[in-house]
């Protein structure tokens, strides 16, 4: 079901009623606030299809990792690393949280993964993937990267926990 961003978010903002709604819209830009909450007013009753499809996809940023991960990464008695739920996020999930980040610091994620992983991510990032591929390809290392590295992973690792 074709959607776009805002009919999405206008969709979930009239799920959740108007006391709600009006919570998250105070975190975001003024711009994009009255965008939607226009959206909002101006909403016909959207369908059961897409209200199903706005909570699907909801539901899909707020899953927790699947216990037969573990088995993947042959740790069945140890928990995951950071770095592990970091690699095995759905590409979804990992885009949701680094779209509000710079592109330097999305192309610096976006190396710790395999190139497959890498386009699965970038394909969520529709606006930044030219520039974030062009940082990519040029990305150095220096002594600080490592441990830039580890507060990264320990970082996105507890948002996607």
């Amino acid at each position: 079901m074709p959607l776009s961003g805002r009919e999405k978010a206008t969709i979930f903002l009239s799920i959740l009623g108007a006391e709600a709604s009006a919570k998250i819209l105070r975190y975001l830009p003024d711009e994009v606030a009255d965008l939607i909450a226009s959206g909002v007013n101006h909403l016909p009753s959207p369908s059961p299809d897409a209200l199903n499809f706005v909570l699907e996809e909801f539901g899909d940023y707020m899953a927790l990792p699947k216990p037969a991960q573990t088995f993947e990464l042959g740790q069945s008695n140890e928990p995951l690393t950071p770095l592990d739920i970091m690699l095995t996020a759905s590409s979804r999930r990992i885009a949701s949280y680094l779209i509000t980040e710079r592109v330097q610091t999305i192309a610096f994620v976006l190396s710790f993964y395999l190139q497959n992983k890498r386009q699965e991510i970038l394909a969520h990032l529709p606006g930044q993937r030219v520039e974030v591929e062009s940082l990519l390809k040029d990305l150095k290392t220096n002594a600080l990267s490592e441990k830039v590295k580890g507060e990264i992973v320990s970082y996105f690792s507890a948002k996607l926990a």
